[in-house]
């Protein structure tokens, strides 16, 4: 009898379409995160990783009031998708705009599966999500901001970071000379801030992650406005004092720590602290409980 009911209820795990939805699901996250290693791109990585695991919390949240109605178009247009992304990735020798954007895709076609055409707008929110993680090239945000920026001020952002650099190390003591813009001209050594130390690329993630704040979280007004305010702020800042650091070891020939800080697994801790003070900083924008269900509409009741 108790054999009897144990493989009855397998049955019906297995006959349960979420299940099958959910190991589809847990392996098109494993699939493209493996693919964004392969890539070599750690930063990508962090983001993707960052981003899967938000939408995954997200669905999970609301796992009880989703509605599964799964039609044959609606499978069959997903699953045409499916095929086609897959069979461009097979054609990808390194990473690139695709790879970046191959969630999205993926994303749509599990609603797609799951909801139909009719049920997609439950997961608004989460496709939104993905095409933050879409938009094209890591310095997508921040370059177009940086352009803004320049047609204003006259300034790069390479030209700011060193002017910043140049400002901090004089803080500590030193006394640097900024010349040309870029050059930071130390007691041993000369400096040169190149485009790739212009802090585009910390600034585009913490945007992104701002982005991603605002989707999950129900905030103030104050704090939908101020979250990528913050996020440009702490990128710039963060990264500038990251250009001092380097400057300040080269000027003392520790070129071991520099390498370290600099291409090795070191640069990866500022990105962290961005992370982390961007959250800390943040957090107190969120909406309280009591305060979204004061602004909540009251159900209707029948009577």
């Amino acid at each position: 009898m108790l054999d009897s009911l144990k493989r009855n209820d397998t049955l019906k795990l297995a006959q349960d379409s979420r299940y099958w939805l959910l190991a589809l699901a847990g392996g098109l996250m494993l699939f493209h995160l493996a693919l964004t290693d392969q890539t070599g791109d750690m930063k990508g990585f962090s983001i993707s990783l960052i981003f899967w695991g938000a939408i995954a919390s997200m669905v999970w949240d609301k796992k009880e009031t989703l509605k599964f109605r799964t039609t044959l178009s609606a499978s069959l247009f997903a699953t045409t998708l499916l095929i086609l992304a897959f069979w461009k990735i097979l054609q990808i020798s390194s990473g690139g705009i695709f790879v970046q954007a191959v969630p999205l895709v993926f994303g749509f076609s599990l609603a797609l599966i799951a909801s139909s055409w009719r049920g997609l707008g439950q997961y608004r929110k989460e496709l939104m999500a993905f095409a933050v993680l879409a938009l094209p090239g890591e310095r997508f945000l921040a370059g177009n901001l940086e352009s803004l920026i320049q047609s204003i001020t006259g300034y790069s952002f390479t030209m700011l970071t060193a002017a910043a650099s140049t400002f901090g190390l004089s803080l500590v003591g030193m006394k640097p000379l900024l010349t040309d813009g870029v050059y930071i001209n130390l007691s041993r050594s000369i400096v040169r801030v190149h485009e790739g130390c212009s802090g585009a690329g910390i600034i585009d993630f913490l945007l992104r992650l701002s982005f991603l704040f605002l989707i999950i979280f129900s905030t103030t007004r104050l704090g939908k406005w101020l979250a990528p305010v913050i996020a440009i702020a702490l990128g710039f800042i963060i990264n500038s004092f990251r250009v001092a650091v380097m400057a300040y070891l080269i000027n003392n020939f520790n070129t071991e720590t520099f390498d370290y800080w600099h291409v090795g697994s070191g640069s990866q801790i500022f990105g962290a602290i961005g992370v982390i003070l961007f959250g800390l900083i943040c957090f107190p924008f969120i909406k309280s409980e009591s305060a979204q269900a004061a602004v909540e509409p009251p159900s209707e009741h029948g009577t």
